[in-house]
């Protein structure tokens, strides 16, 4: 009813030719009026609207990498997003490459992405085993706090 010159006759005859087409009509608003309250990005809302993702619980079904996709690649904005359906106890479904912000806490993940590009475990596994410059060395505290988590894992 937010259409100029969209009256109570016209919804009407509009909901009945979307009836008898099987049409349905879906707007953004549930998903902003949604997700606002937990304060997820209003960048994702259409993102979320295409994936059919109407509630917190929706993100259930689908793993980090998804939410990585869903956030259409960008890491910072999946690790965000992550760490509110975190704090949420909304836990996502669980795949073999986890994302270094599943295992790590935020500003230690943050650091990993920032300063080293590391993602995931597999690149974080790289990065050992191909002898990084000094210049870009992760303390030893950290490697080991990864490996003693990601074991955990």
């Amino acid at each position: 009813m937010s259409f100029r010159n969209l009256g109570s006759k016209t919804m009407c005859e509009l909901e009945e030719v979307c009836q008898k087409y099987n049409i349905e009509i879906y707007s953004l608003q549930p998903v902003r009026d949604t997700f606002k309250q937990y304060r997820i990005s209003s960048r994702l809302y259409e993102s979320l609207f295409q994936n059919h993702i109407f509630s917190i619980n929706d993100f259930q079904k689908y793993s980090a990498y998804d939410l990585y996709l869903i956030c259409k690649e960008d890491y910072m904005l999946t690790m965000d997003t992550y760490y509110i359906l975190n704090k949420h106890n909304i836990l996502l479904k669980s795949r073999n490459d986890l994302f270094i912000f599943e295992i790590l806490p935020k500003k230690k993940a943050r650091t990993l992405w920032l300063k080293y590009r590391i993602r995931t475990l597999t690149q974080f596994h790289a990065y050992l085993t191909n002898k990084p410059m000094p210049t870009q060395k992760i303390s030893s505290t950290l490697i080991n706090e990864i490996i003693i988590l990601a074991d955990k894992q």
